[in-house]
């Protein structure tokens, strides 16, 4: 997703990952652990970035280990991941 302040265009890397930026599921943990962090090409701060995708997506915190409501809700787990 992202390496520091690197950047990659090159086809077999692309740096930071394309649709990070709407992947809210990244980007709220990372703000919590360094919202400040300027993120490639234009510098734009981590949590202004979990802000604006925050919008367009759900997310459901589950606590560690919590895959028993998982396979509640019908997805389906690998073997022995419980």
């Amino acid at each position: 997703m992202l390496y520091g302040a690197l950047s990659s265009d090159r086809p077999e890397l692309t740096l930071p990952h394309p649709r990070l930026r709407r992947r809210t599921f990244v980007l709220e943990p990372l703000a919590k652990l360094t919202p400040d962090w300027p993120v490639p090409p234009d510098g734009e701060p981590v949590v202004t970035l979990a802000r604006r995708a925050g919008h367009d997506s759900h997310l459901e915190r589950l606590a560690w280990g919590d895959l028993g409501s998982l396979a509640d809700r019908g997805v389906t787990l690998p073997p022995g991941s419980r």
